[in-house]
């Protein structure tokens, strides 16, 4: 409650009063009987306080009693002259007060008013002195240091209200275009330097929306001088900006080899591979996301890219990024060891040097302990990594075997996830097809059997491993389950047929020698009647014409300066 004796003194000479409206106003003198004193009259105390503003009918109510009235009341009596909600009143009051300071401050020149109007004027001394304490006085009074910063203050909000929107908007397709032909990419280019640390991090945020959704925009960054400023930053600032950072390099690189080698070319990948060994999980696994985009794109689609091949990665950052990505994958995060172990994966396709830099840095054992972990993604990409591994090399092959994933790989063929059923058979077909031995490890295991539950209980493309994995095994192999496997698969799949063709194992069955009717004769026949005679026997005297064709056809196939179409008309030219 304010003493409206001592607080509302100080204003009685300016008609403006204004109150929060939760203010409430009384006389607290009354309790203590202060004003009782003789001779001394409530006109008189009104007139020594503002109460002589009030309406005099309202008057006694606050000098004789301890009641409060509240801001409102006030207000109808005359003790105040506007109300405004209580966060607004010092605003209201330093308004008012420089609209008074204005009003009340002379022209340069007059030194004050007198009388009727009169106006006393300056000598040229006295306006010399007197102007330069106009002009600070009218520079005071235009605008304060608080209006000063809310001009800052709406700026910043200005920024920040632009580039949350731009990122919100760029999370629809529809309006990608629209932000394109608007110049977006210049409008956010700068505010990747901005002093405040938020508008950095949803600037490059939503650079990396845009960037992500086709590779005319991801240019747009590479071309507007945009990476250097990330991966400048990228070492500089906090884990907020690195992730968003690193979201923008990945969003480029995954367009096409020659955007990821602009990644190369700014000297993104020592930064990244910096950002592995960061204490947060989440800057580590979007580093290796950033990384992984690029490692995937196969060095051989011209000249100018090849030496993006993951040599690039593995060297750079002194002791380079694969073991670095070894002990990200015994990290607790799930999101980051299946990043890391896709890259891992990525790393050791492109060739058998590559995977042998994988198998050094101790990735198979790990990957082979997570083989029956419960996540599904992970496992997927678990798999893929052992099979990129095996699939180079007989020695390859054989440390992967060594780190006893059977018969624990074969329990993946029943799992729930397709793509885990997939990549388990495309290991098993990895490791079969280098020698008869690693076959027989398989079939010893079991594996031949799981395969085929897995063939059955599958549709479509991810059959085709186990297919060809049977076709490896049959190529080894006289055996007579092989034999009766093969002859109750191939004839209700056409695609399985092809694969057996061009894999080899077609060939192999041919060169088994078994009796004239007996029942392994019986399922080569089976495994015979599934194809032309021309295909079966390509020397046989009832097609002569077709001799020389398919000899031309399996070597067509196997040329590597086919194309991907004439490969395909190969294939059906072998079955038919």
């Amino acid at each position: 409650m304010l003493n409206t004796g001592a607080a509302m003194t100080h204003t009685e000479k300016w008609h403006h009063r204004p109150g929060a409206n939760k203010t409430t106003f009384g006389f607290p003198q009354v309790r203590h009987r202060l004003h009782h004193h003789p001779g001394v009259t409530a006109h008189q105390i009104a007139a020594e306080t503002t109460l002589h503003k009030m309406q005099p009918t309202a008057q006694p109510k606050v000098l004789f009693t301890e009641e409060p009235i509240s801001a409102q009341e006030a207000l109808l009596h005359g003790l105040l002259s506007r109300v405004v909600p209580e966060e607004q009143l010092e605003e209201e009051t330093m308004r008012l007060k420089e609209e008074k300071d204005r009003l009340l401050e002379p022209s340069c020149g007059v030194i004050g008013v007198f009388g009727q109007g009169r106006l006393l004027q300056a000598s040229p001394g006295q306006r010399s002195q007197v102007a330069p304490r106009c002009g600070q006085r009218r520079a005071s009074g235009t605008m304060s240091q608080r209006q000063v910063l809310q001009v800052f203050e709406q700026y910043q909000k200005a920024r920040t209200q632009f580039v949350q929107m731009v990122a919100e908007l760029a999370t629809r397709p529809q309006n990608i275009e629209t932000l394109q032909n608007a110049g977006v990419m210049s409008l956010l280019r700068p505010l990747l330097l901005d002093v405040v640390p938020t508008i950095q991090q949803t600037a490059a945020l939503a650079l990396g929306r845009l960037a992500n959704y086709n590779d005319d925009l991801a240019e747009a960054v590479v071309k507007g001088d945009i990476l250097p400023q990330l991966v400048y930053s990228l070492a500089e600032q906090n884990r907020f900006y690195k992730k968003a950072a690193a979201f923008v390099l990945r969003a480029v690189a995954k367009h096409s080899p020659q955007l990821a080698q602009a990644i190369v070319d700014c000297g993104a990948l020592d930064t990244l591979v910096i950002c592995l060994e960061d204490f947060d999980p989440g800057v580590k696994e979007s580093a290796a996301w950033a990384l992984g985009y690029i490692a995937r794109h196969n060095a051989g689609y011209s000249k100018s890219v090849r030496a993006i091949s993951y040599e690039t990665v593995t060297s750079c950052g002194g002791c380079g990024a694969v073991p670095l990505l070894v002990l990200c994958i015994q990290e607790p995060e799930i999101a980051l060891k299946r990043i890391a172990a896709s890259d891992l994966s990525d790393i050791s396709k492109h060739s058998p040097e590559l995977a042998q830099t994988v198998v050094d840095a101790g990735a198979i054992a790990h990957l082979a302990q997570m083989i029956l972990n419960p996540d599904a993604k992970l496992k997927r990409q678990v798999l893929s990594a052992l099979s990129q591994i095996a699939k180079h090399s007989v020695d390859l092959a054989e440390m992967v075997v060594e780190a006893e994933i059977f018969p624990v790989v074969l329990t993946c063929l029943k799992d729930k996830d397709e793509y885990v059923k997939k990549n388990a058979s495309t290991l098993i077909r990895e490791i079969a097809k280098h020698t008869p031995e690693l076959s027989q490890l398989i079939v010893n295991a079991g594996g031949v059997a799981a395969v085929i539950d897995c063939i059955g209980s599958c549709k479509g493309n991810i059959r085709l491993p186990g297919i060809m994995m049977l076709g490896y095994v049959a190529a080894h192999s006289e055996n007579l389950a092989m034999a009766v496997i093969i002859s109750k698969v191939l004839p209700h799949d056409s695609k399985a047929r092809r694969l057996f063709v061009t894999s080899g194992g077609l060939k192999k069955v041919q060169e088994i020698k078994a009796e004239p009717g007996s029942l392994l004769q019986e399922y080569i026949n089976s495994i015979n009647n599934c194809y032309p005679e021309e295909i079966v026997r390509p020397d046989s005297s009832s097609k002569p014409t077709s001799r020389s064709v398919y000899p031309l056809v399996v070597s067509a196939y196997h040329s590597k300066r086919l194309s991907s179409l004439g490969k395909s008309l190969a294939y059906y030219a072998l079955i038919g």
